[in-house]
């Protein structure tokens, strides 16, 4: 069957049933034919009623007339006469104008030299799902030549409709089949320039703003344009609660983006919200929708913050950002009638906000409202966030739908990211249930390949921040002007690392824009100008880049799951180039290695002593692993050095020199509750350099540590 777009369109109550009798016909059609209905999404009124596309034929135009015989009262300079209630109207000859949109495609196919030569057949018709051709020939005094069989699908094709009727009045139409293999990137063409909407990532004005949806950087995409699939479900979407889950790089901001506009487009006097969970995603948005005035889009915890203000619960400053406390004061407040209400709204990685949160939002309609879209994906919940659709008052069971097919990503990064998120359910992956929030959805690749993702592993922290310098300085050697390169690091506690990564690309005289470097800094990433990106993980959600570096892939303050689940998502970031910069001795560094593994490459074992030295500038700070303190003479340690376990002790741990100077100190202190700044003070240090140790490696290795110089020192004591 032919995809029909909108797919709902032979039982929407929005259309004659004249409409809907000739789309359960069309849709007969071979299953790589499209069929537009287009008066749906056209306030301009100048678009036909169908447009089909045949990829072995060509492209037909339809007009369809629901008049009977006695209704038609004649012909008179190229309009149709008819007697409707009582009255006579004119309107344009349905083969007329279907043959000026006909012509209008014609000129913008010759304009594309990639198919101008390929001779595509373009055709103007009419259906006429309530005239028989034996009235047309009854009443050619009436008709004439206007509706010959050549360029009409009369009553008899639409009454009883099989595919091969239908197929017989195209072949009328087009003439039989000219293409035995139209590629798929002609076919994008075809589709982009039938319905130009659908077309992703136009070049902005300027060339320099970073776009939501980037173009593949090796350039095998002759065009970017939605699937048929993400076509269908936007334009197909209708009211009431709709949930669309996908995996990473599906498409699902893409299809939240495209509805967005299309109801703001149709429906100018009605109010939407657009919400996210990030701010960075949330300015991406922002400035994809600031054309439209009736689209608010708004970052969740500004939102909720805003209307807990109305409520009279006050919040001090310098509080605590208690994000359940607010949620609870925005309820509060809504429930009293203050805040915006909204016609629509659309809800953009879901996974990230609780059930109380999706709670506040549906309580945002206007009175008779509830056009609410959601779209979530369970691998990339990495907020920890406990949600359920029903206790959040959504009811859109047998309302789910799937994007599986992934985009975004070349084959290799996604057959790395996928094998390493799902282990071996990957291949234990059955039936996936719709409405069960939670399940993960193992993804299915596009055809696009590209480099195999790299998997550096290296020492510790400060390996992975010096080793990460040197691949962005070899990126930078072969980057495409207006191309960026995202450095993406585990956060929000792991800012101590971007802190570092800030000030050695500083040292470098790389030029970069860090996205964390304070807070307004996230609303202004879709402007940075910069060729190199830093950001968290988290903030960098919903978007892309063509080359990605991940720079650690452990934050200490997390389960291990959701750590799996940051890395998939840095990951899956990547459109054409991923390289992975990790310790060791993390606690996923196996599930690293077997996934990368099965992917056929072998991981690279990098050692960090040498790291520094391949840089092109040596930073004024030198190497932090071979930073001798500056405050030996002065430390003000509370026991003697003779109280320090002996080295070799340390030795067994293969400790790096700074690790083992902060553990030397902590045992001596007698107490792991020792202040950073005080460990910096004594070493020489800065803050940043030494929280990497104390919080950015609280696993097995060094709690084993702590607990091998706990005993040591209390076996001291007794003696």
């Amino acid at each position: 069957m032919a995809k029909l777009i909108p797919e709902n369109l032979r039982n929407r109550s929005d259309v004659k049933h004249a409409i809907r009798k000739v789309a359960v016909a069309l849709e007969l059609l071979p299953t790589d034919a499209i069929v537009w209905y287009e008066p749906l999404f056209d306030q301009s009124g100048e678009k036909p009623d169908f447009v089909i596309w045949l990829p072995d034929r060509g492209i037909a135009v339809l007009e369809v007339l629901d008049a009977k015989v006695e209704g038609i009262l004649g012909f008179k300079r190229g309009k149709i006469r008819l007697l409707r209630n009582e009255e006579e109207v004119k309107i344009e000859n349905p083969i007329s104008r279907a043959a000026k949109f006909v012509e209008n495609l014609s000129q913008k196919i010759a304009a594309e030299p990639r198919i101008s030569k390929l001779s595509i057949q373009l055709a103007p018709g009419a259906c006429l799902p309530l005239l028989s051709r034996v009235e047309l020939d009854k009443n050619k005094k009436i008709f004439g030549s206007e509706f010959t069989p050549s360029f009409t699908i009369s009553r008899e094709d639409l009454d009883e409709p099989n595919a091969k009727v239908i197929l017989e009045a195209f072949t009328r139409l087009l003439g039989g089949p000219c293409f035995s293999d139209f590629s798929t990137d002609l076919d994008k063409l075809i589709r982009g320039i039938v319905q130009p909407d659908i077309v992703i990532n136009r070049a902005s004005a300027s060339g320099t703003q970073l776009q939501i949806f980037q173009p593949p950087e090796n350039g095998d995409d002759i065009i970017r344009v939605m699937d048929r699939e993400q076509e269908s479900l936007a334009k197909s979407l209708g009211d009431g609660h709709r949930i669309i889950r996908g995996v990473a790089g599906s498409g699902k901001t893409l299809v939240l983006m495209f509805r967005a506009k299309l109801l703001a487009r149709c429906n100018p006097r009605l109010q939407y919200l657009v919400i996210c969970y990030t701010k960075a995603l949330c300015g991406q948005l922002s400035r994809l929708l600031e054309e439209f005035p009736n689209v608010d889009v708004a970052h969740f915890d500004k939102l909720a913050f805003d209307l807990s203000k109305s409520s009279g619960t006050s919040f001090s400053r310098g509080q605590k950002y208690d994000s359940d406390a607010v949620i609870a004061a925005a309820l509060k407040a809504v429930d009293s009638g203050k805040g915006p209400r909204y016609h629509g709204i659309l809800v953009d990685e879901a996974q990230d906000l609780s059930t109380e949160a999706l709670t506040l939002l549906t309580k945002l309609f206007k009175t008779g409202c509830d056009d609410l879209l959601i779209v979530a994906d369970a691998a990339q919940n990495i907020f920890r966030r406990k949600f359920s659709w029903k206790q959040a008052g959504i009811q859109a069971q047998g309302r789910t739908r799937l994007l599986r097919i992934n985009y975004r990503n070349t084959r290799e990064i996604l057959e790395f990211a996928s094998a390493f998120l799902l282990g071996e359910e990957n291949e234990r992956a059955g039936e996936i249930s719709f409405d069960d929030e939670n399940t993960l959805i193992p993804p299915e690749s596009s055809k696009r390949r590209g480099t195999p993702p790299k998997l550096l592993m290296v020492r510790d922290v400060m390996a992975e921040v010096n080793e990460t310098i040197r691949v962005i300085q070899e990126e930078l050697k072969v980057l495409r002007p207006g191309q960026k390169i995202a450095v993406l690091y585990p956060g929000p506690d792991g800012k101590n690392r971007g802190y570092l990564l800030d000030r050695r690309m500083t040292d470098c005289k790389i030029k970069h824009f860090w996205v964390q470097s304070e807070e307004s800094a996230k609303g202004r990433l879709g402007a940075a100008t910069e060729p190199v990106l830093l950001c968290t993980v988290h903030s960098s959600k919903g978007l892309e880049f063509p080359r990605v570096i991940v720079c650690g892939t452990w934050n200490e303050h997390e389960e291990i799951e959701v750590n799996r689940k940051l890395s998939y998502v840095a990951m899956t970031r990547a459109t054409d180039f991923l390289t992975i910069v990790t310790r060791s001795d993390n606690l996923l560094a196996d599930d690293l290695q077997r996934a990368i593994v099965k992917s056929g490459i072998e991981p690279q074992m990098i050692n960090p002593v040498n790291t520094s030295s391949e840089l092109k500038q040596k930073p004024a700070h030198e190497n932090l692993f071979e930073k001798e303190s500056k405050s030996k003479a002065s430390a003000k340690s509370t026991t003697t050095a003779s109280n320090a376990p002996p080295s070799d002790k340390l030795a067994a741990y293969k400790l790096s020199p700074l690790e083992a100077k902060v553990m030397k100190l902590l045992v001596e202190s007698g107490s792991n509750g020792m202040m950073a700044k005080d460990l910096a003070k004594q070493l020489g240090l800065e803050k940043g350099e030494v929280n990497l140790v104390l919080y950015s490696n609280l696993e097995k290795r060094r709690l084993a540590i702590r607990d091998e110089c706990y005993r040591w020192r209390a076996s001291e004591s007794l003696h």
